[in-house]
């Protein structure tokens, strides 16, 4: 299988971008062909390198403690105790570890079979026991494949023309899902939908087409200052928690344009939007960047004909 991976290099831009290596085959589920296509990244995924290091102490922890237990337990002779390290490689055998044992001998006093104090002339007896211990270290070499394994993965699809839809395009669009899934967190955000109470079936299709539409309105926003800034020589945003960045997301944005503060006044029919204060630079270079201007934030529109009174409670018409 080592000379079947084909080297697709990099599918991405970005400057620590993961190198990968694809091998593809075919199988069967449940009567129906299906294409895998078995992925390798030289950046092992750190969710699987983290689980496998805990695996490796929880393994470390438990054999040690059965390891006391059986360090305290003597035998006879040397060929029981070896019985015993052949059962216990049987039943416990380790599979991140390996087991360096030693039988030690150990001459000890043979318990007496009356209780009290020894006569004088009493003879003390003695005999001699066979101790197991060990030592407990790591199996490198079947680390480093469990390691290895962190950086693999399959992919399975139904589209199996090789030529028309090569491994690496199979690869594109199982990344590029990211940035549809990235979206719908906004779709299914509860502060979002869950403030909504909707009985009829049509204004539940109707909210779900608005908020389609707003993510789409999202997305393309989010692509618009990313093309603009997709530019030597323009000067990076700031985006969340001040960092620079030539790829902002939609969330980002919104978080920097969130503290402008728009005042407004209504008089008679007319109604006047106004700054208190211009945005700051980051702020007015975000809203440049959309297409727009600091115009947007103010002006005076003529609006209906019934007039709108301010109250404590709310609104009123």
């Amino acid at each position: 299988m080592e000379n079947d991976w084909k080297d697709i290099g990099k599918i991405s831009d970005k400057k620590n971008a993961a190198s990968y290596k694809v091998w593809d085959t075919t199988g069967e589920i449940e009567g129906r062909t299906y294409r895998f296509v078995v992925v390798y990244s030289d950046h092992k995924d750190t969710r699987k390198l983290k689980a496998l290091n805990k695996a490796v102490n929880r393994e470390y922890n438990k054999k040690v403690k059965r390891f006391e237990e059986l360090s305290k337990r003597p035998f006879a002779c040397i060929k029981d105790a070896e019985i015993e390290v052949k059962n216990y490689q049987k039943k416990h055998s380790p599979k991140l570890h390996h087991i360096d044992w030693k039988i030690e001998a150990k001459e000890e006093k043979v318990k007496r079979k009356k209780r009290g104090r020894p006569k004088k002339n009493e003879t003390i007896k003695f005999q001699t026991n066979y101790y197991l211990t060990r030592s407990l270290r790591r199996d490198d070499d079947t680390y480093e494949m469990e390691r290895e394994l962190c950086g693999q993965y399959v992919l399975i699809t139904s589209l199996k023309d090789i030529e028309k839809d090569p491994a690496r395009t199979i690869l594109e669009k199982y990344k590029g899902q990211y940035y549809v899934e990235r979206i719908f967190k906004f779709i299914k955000n509860p502060s979002w939908v869950g403030s909504f109470c909707l009985k009829k079936p049509e204004r539940v299709a109707a909210l779900g087409y608005i908020l389609f539409m707003a993510a789409v309105i999202y997305t393309l926003w989010e692509r618009r200052v990313r093309m603009a800034l997709d530019n030597e020589d323009i000067e990076l945003i700031e985006g969340l928690n001040r960092q620079k960045t030539k790829k902002p997301t939609a969330c980002a944005l919104e978080v920097v344009l969130n503290p402008i503060l728009v005042l407004s006044q209504r008089i008679g029919n007319k109604l006047r939007i106004w700054l208190p204060k211009p945005p700051s630079r980051n702020r007015q270079r975000v809203i440049e960047l959309s297409g727009f201007n600091v115009d947007i934030y103010q002006g005076e529109w003529a609006v209906g004909g019934k007039k709108i009174n301010i109250t404590k409670e709310g609104c009123e018409i």
